[in-house]
């Protein structure tokens, strides 16, 4: 672990240990950049070598050292730590660097095992997280406002990012439409990514808030969390709904008031801090 960092565990039911390195609990070490790949690959006939049609990331290991600093040598607080690192309940894992904050969705790969050092009020334990999306959710949340004329987003990310998008409730129908270019001289994407959603249906009219997460592709209520896909046309490609490397140009075809217009927020994503 290179630098000063510091952590903090939240599991789903918010249950939550924070590794301050100045008190009772510390952050020894954590490999935040490690990664593995798959990869797609068909032999070449009658040649050497193969040809690789896809790489994907594999999900992430994230190893962590901890040490709990205990005067009271109870074995409360170890029983505890055990339901906060539970495999079956999933959380959030925050990294505090010099540099940033890292965030990252994941869960404890096994309950910690807890060793009891010479010095009788120091225990240590080892917790691997496993994140199924691999990339760290890197500083602050961006936010974008999305109307019928085209906005331009410009990402020095390497990394594909899926946004949130968020349609206000609206009786009108809306064509979201999305193309990429590397940088400004280059020409947009011939090809164009779009897809419709719904204003009516039938003779109901939406008014409540969509929102399409393009990470795990639910598309719901923003108010209430419900599923309501059928809101948006069967054909739709949301997974395409990408900010790139370089320019990503967005519209929003459709009748909007100045205040209640569509939105797109995203994080920068990073392979973590060394």
């Amino acid at each position: 672990m290179a630098g000063y960092k510091t952590a903090r565990w939240t599991n789903a039911l918010g249950m939550s240990v924070y590794f301050d390195n100045a008190g009772k609990y510390y952050i020894e070490s954590i490999d935040m950049t490690g990664n593995s790949a798959d990869f797609t690959s068909s032999p070449i006939a009658c040649a050497d070598g193969q040809t690789t049609t896809d790489v994907k990331l594999a999900p992430k290991v994230i190893p962590c050292s901890f040490a709990l600093f205990d005067t009271n040598n109870s074995d409360t607080v170890l029983t505890w730590l055990s339901g906060v690192f539970f495999p079956k309940v999933s959380g959030k894992l925050t990294v505090y660097t010099d540099n940033d904050t890292y965030r990252i969705s994941c869960r404890p790969q096994t309950v910690p095992t807890f060793t009891r050092e010479a010095v009788g009020c120091v225990w240590r334990f080892n917790v691997d997280f496993v994140a199924d999306y691999p990339y760290w959710r890197k500083g602050s949340e961006h936010s974008v406002t999305l109307d019928s004329n085209a906005v331009t987003v410009t990402s020095e990310c390497p990394f594909d990012i899926p946004p949130k998008i968020i349609f206000p409730a609206n009786n009108a129908d809306i064509t979201f439409s999305i193309q990429h270019r590397l940088t400004s001289t280059d020409a947009w994407s011939t090809s164009v990514d779009a897809f419709k959603v719904c204003g009516t249906l039938g003779n109901t009219a939406r008014s409540f808030p969509l929102m399409i997460d393009t990470q795990t592709l639910r598309i719901t209520n923003a108010n209430t969390g419900a599923n309501v896909n059928n809101w948006v046309d069967a054909s739709a490609q949301t997974d395409k709904a990408l900010i790139k490397y370089g320019q990503t140009q967005i519209v929003c075809m459709g009748t909007f008031t100045s205040d209640n217009r569509p939105t797109l927020s995203y994080y920068d994503l990073s392979m973590g801090e060394l």
